[in-house]
């Protein structure tokens, strides 16, 4: 999965619970990246397919 993903071959979700127990799902498609769910996101920085362990 990891190696489809390198090559844009397939997207790479996770579901995360934040802080205040309010479940987000986070998509990476390529270079896009979508965010789902009730959770208000506060974020600065890069998303980096190595930190979501692809």
């Amino acid at each position: 999965v990891a190696v489809a993903h390198a090559l844009g071959l397939c997207e790479a979700t996770a579901r995360v619970t934040t802080s205040g127990s309010e479940i987000l799902e986070i998509t990476v498609n390529g270079s896009d990246i979508f965010l789902r769910g009730k959770a208000t996101v506060v974020y600065q920085g890069e998303f980096s397919p190595a930190a979501m362990g692809l």
